[in-house]
């Protein structure tokens, strides 16, 4: 039988529909911007999107020109990426984080990597939103003349600035890399208010379709690893005015960060140990969360499962929010129900109830008066 394909304008129908649902998502991916990208798309690059549709092949090089957001909506609903990029968005917007609007319009870009560049701001900012910060602000600078840093936001009564950057997964230790990057990055963060906190982020992700197939083992991208001597490392980084290095990276499946470890110059040391958006996540050394058999036959593929489920320990997440994300990733389980998920919990310890001995103590008052 002749192979049955589709047409540009058919791929383009299914796009435009698969968005319909998603309020943000649509308004920033409008039908004219679907249009525009599959029919500028060049023969080889459009083959390779024809293959990841109809054969579910990874694209190789012929795939380099094809915006990442156009295999995030073909996949199958539900469709966990675009949920939580959908969220985090409404969110962020909610939370009146300035130039929201404007830092996500960067997704349309063409080029992948202002796409997963601003992916990278986008759910760091959400990161440390849970856990507290305040005033978040995407591209603070003012002056129009000049590059400033990607985020400031408020932590503990300081004003703190970061420079994102995104890289691929390679062997290169992340911190050796982070140190090169800020040899580029640093005057972007200079100049600023004497007391203000200067942070270099540097996100690994594996860019294009690698990080969107479902059996992906995104472990494999996990900053967790011992770096050589970081503080030797960081020496001069640290003599150059700044004051922390984040390594981290992102699991789009669930919006959550899957890791992130904070480097800190040794008299920061102090404040930052009791600033809670400074914390590491996950906790432990894990990088594949540990999951009962009977809950899952499939392999834990990403340690987003720990992260979640120290912020829930942490209550920087509340239980519905934890829950949906960990049962609409893939990565994660075959769909952890709420049960399966509180299990994981009480395997770590994590109680259902959480109260503190006032308000225990207040039950029991009401219960003997009433009872």
């Amino acid at each position: 039988m002749p192979r049955i394909t589709f047409t540009r304008d058919q791929i383009i129908t299914v796009i435009v529909f698969n968005l319909f649902r998603y309020e943000k998502l649509s308004e920033l991916f409008d039908p004219e911007w679907v249009k525009r990208e599959i029919t500028e798309l060049q023969e080889q690059e459009w083959q390779a999107l024809l293959d990841w549709v109809e054969k579910g092949e990874e694209p190789d090089e012929r795939a380099r020109g094809v915006h990442s957001f156009l295999s995030w909506a073909l996949l199958p609903s539900p469709n966990p990426l675009l949920n939580s990029l959908e969220n985090t968005l409404k969110t962020l917007d909610w939370a009146n984080v300035r130039n929201c609007d404007k830092k996500a319009k960067s997704l349309t870009q063409k080029g992948g990597s202002a796409f997963w560049d601003t992916l990278s701001e986008i759910y760091l900012a959400r990161h440390l939103m849970r856990l507290g910060a305040k005033q978040i602000c995407f591209d603070p600078e003012e002056d129009p003349d000049k590059k400033g840093p990607d985020l400031s936001f408020i932590v503990g009564g300081r004003l703190c600035f970061a420079e994102v950057h995104t890289t691929q997964a390679a062997e290169v230790d992340p911190i050796q890399r982070a140190v090169r990057k800020w040899q580029k990055k640093k005057e972007q963060l200079k100049g600023r208010d004497h007391d203000a906190v200067l942070i270099f982020a540097e996100c690994i992700n594996e860019m294009g379709f690698r990080s969107q197939l479902l059996h992906l083992d995104r472990s494999q991208m996990s900053p967790l690893v011992e770096t050589k001597s970081p503080e030797e490392q960081l020496a001069r980084l640290f003599q150059e005015g700044g004051h922390c290095v984040a390594i981290f990276n992102i699991d789009p499946m669930t919006g959550f960060l899957d890791s992130i470890r904070w480097y800190w110059r040794e008299d920061m040391q102090p404040w930052a140990k009791d600033q809670k958006p400074f914390k590491n996540y996950p906790r432990g050394q894990t990088v594949l969360g540990k999951v009962d058999p009977s809950i899952s036959p499939i392999r834990v593929c990403s340690a987003a499962l720990d992260t979640i489920l120290d912020l829930y320990d942490d209550e920087a997440v509340s239980l519905s929010e934890a829950v949906a994300a960990v049962s609409g990733s893939p990565l994660i389980s075959s769909f952890l129900t709420l049960e399966q998920f509180l299990r994981l919990a009480e395997e770590r310890g994590i109680p259902y109830f959480r109260v503190t001995e006032t308000e225990l103590q207040s039950e029991v008052d009401r219960l003997r008066r009433y009872g």
